[in-house]
């Protein structure tokens, strides 16, 4: 009885799990790259050049680099159901702080936490999968990286749009609260058994380091990750610059 209890619970709860970590990616590049067909706009109202720009994005993405480790390790330290508890609150309070403040500072450090907080999401993503589908890694796994390009999607296909109707403000603000919003499904819906017990010991870290294929995945989310983020930043400002429409862009 207690075996077919168990197996009724994991059916019900891995489909939710699932969908909220499709969303979590979905709302990771939704974050970062709203921003992308609003460049112009940002530019003129904080008086910044492109490469003030560029360095303001780039503290997202700086963060992202820095905590991505640190989190994992929280995540096996305490689980990765209490790490997205905490970062992804982080990461909806940073993107509303954007929104809010007309300040190149503000933005700055907003940029920076905004990236401190969604850095959590594919080393905690990645113990869900193993939690909820060790049978279907592969699967799961694609389903929910495909968040990440719907996201990346969204916010490129619908910003502009959204642009036309209101300001470039009140567009980071709708997506905040969409974070917000999953914030509040994640401690309502999000379940997990994993406590998280295992302890930092840096005779492991050095045995991941000295493992070659590390170092080639590495290589390979480099140079795959730094095109793809600079050319989903950049390609719609250089294609308004030869005068084509936002939206098309």
């Amino acid at each position: 009885m207690r075996e077919e209890t168990v197996h009724a619970r994991f059916s019900v709860t891995a489909p939710v799990m699932l969908t909220l970590s499709f969303t979590v990616a979905f709302s990771v590049h939704l974050l970062l790259f709203g921003t992308a067909p609003m460049v112009t706009m940002i530019m003129q109202e904080l008086d910044l050049s492109h490469a003030e720009f560029g360095f303001l994005f780039s503290a997202a993405m700086v963060s992202l680099i820095l905590f991505r480790i640190p989190w994992g390790l929280i995540g096996d330290r305490i689980g990765y159901l209490h790490a997205l508890k905490i970062a992804l609150p982080l990461s909806a309070v940073s993107a509303a702080v954007r929104a809010l403040y007309p300040n190149q500072t503000i933005f700055l450090i907003s940029q920076f936490f905004l990236g401190l907080g969604l850095a959590a999401v594919l080393p905690c993503l990645s113990l869900l999968i193993k939690e909820w589908s060790p049978k279907r890694l592969g699967l799961s796994t694609g389903i929910y990286v495909s968040g990440f390009a719907v996201g990346n999607a969204t916010a490129l296909g619908l910003t502009p749009y959204l642009l036309e109707m209101m300001n470039w403000r009140l567009v980071l603000l709708t997506y905040a609260g969409l974070a917000a919003a999953l914030c509040i499904l994640w401690w309502s819906l999000a379940r997990s058994s994993v406590k998280g017990t295992s302890e930092f010991q840096f005779k492991n870290f050095g045995k991941i380091l000295k493992d070659r294929y590390v170092w080639v995945l590495l290589f390979f989310l480099i140079a795959s990750m730094g095109s793809y983020d600079t050319l989903a930043t950049w390609t719609p400002k250089v294609l308004e610059m030869k005068d084509l429409n936002k939206a098309l862009a």
